[in-house]
């Protein structure tokens, strides 16, 4: 349901992944779009971004911006965009050439490089790693942060809202931004689950008015706590997010391909 007050050509058009069924489309404009960029932002330099800082993207090809922004333009935040669909040694090569002080991935890509590659930190150096799109266990999240030798931070996101939460400097958590989404967690009844306990994720965006969501169920598990971070920030947490975790898939020839190749292609049955 797009609003009535709109010329739905003059729209942007955003695609989940599918991952969960049929991929849903969404519409944003201009403002929906600078209000998320500012979300993530803030994330990031709170965590250690720099305004010169070059950034090394490995994404879903889909999602790749058509043209620079004006701060790229001006030699600011520079951005290379590597697609999840290249191998591993293609991905290497072009960070690289890129040389990135901060590389962002799926969660599955960065645990392929960090496999592939046990002396990655002499191939490239950056000084961030954010990792997001899947769920990151704890001994992969080790294995990227050691072979990558750059502290890692990890963000739950989606498509359709933007930046949901993201961990700080004290990794005791994820903070909620909840100044852009409103977010419930709800047991099998529908109730609101109490803090510490584990939950369905369901959100309203505040931010998307060409295209709301609400009370948007993400089909995502997480573990709402009570209490401020260590840190100082007073977002509200979330301890765990025990979203849907992807397994691997192994080729004849032993190298491992993330399912999230394999989104858009109706292999449910098989």
């Amino acid at each position: 349901m797009v609003a009535g007050n709109l010329d739905l050509g003059s729209l942007r058009k955003r695609t989940t992944s599918g991952s969960t069924g049929v991929p849903l489309v969404t519409f944003v404009d201009g403002r929906v779009e600078d209000f998320d960029a500012a979300v993530w932002m803030r994330a990031f330099f709170e965590d250690g971004l720099r305004v010169r800082d070059r950034m090394a993207v490995i994404a879903d090809p889909r999602s790749f911006p058509k043209k620079e922004s004006v701060f790229q333009r001006l030699g600011l935040a520079k951005r290379k965009y590597i697609s999840i669909f290249d191998s591993a040694q293609r991905q290497l090569a072009l960070l690289k050439e890129f040389k990135p002080d901060v590389v962002k991935g799926y969660a599955s890509s960065l645990f392929i490089l960090a496999e592939e590659f046990e002396d990655l930190v002499s191939e490239i150096e950056p000084r961030l790693v954010f990792s997001g799109a899947e769920v990151l266990n704890v001994s992969s999240k080790k294995l990227i942060s050691s072979r990558f030798g750059a502290e890692l931070f990890d963000c739950y996101a989606c498509s359709e809202l933007g930046l949901l939460a993201w961990e700080c400097k004290e990794h005791d958590g994820y903070h909620v931004n909840a100044d852009s989404v409103l977010m419930e967690f709800v047991g099998e009844c529908g109730d609101a689950v109490a803090f510490g306990e584990r939950g369905r994720v369901v959100c309203t965006g505040l931010f998307n008015r060409v295209m709301p969501l609400i009370r948007y169920e993400l089909d995502d598990v997480a573990v709402p706590v009570d209490g401020e971070c260590a840190c100082g920030i007073s977002l509200p947490l979330v301890k765990f997010v025990e979203g849907r975790a992807d397994d691997f898939l192994v080729a004849a020839d032993g190298r491992l391909i993330s399912p999230t190749v394999f989104f858009s292609i109706p292999l449910r049955e098989c």
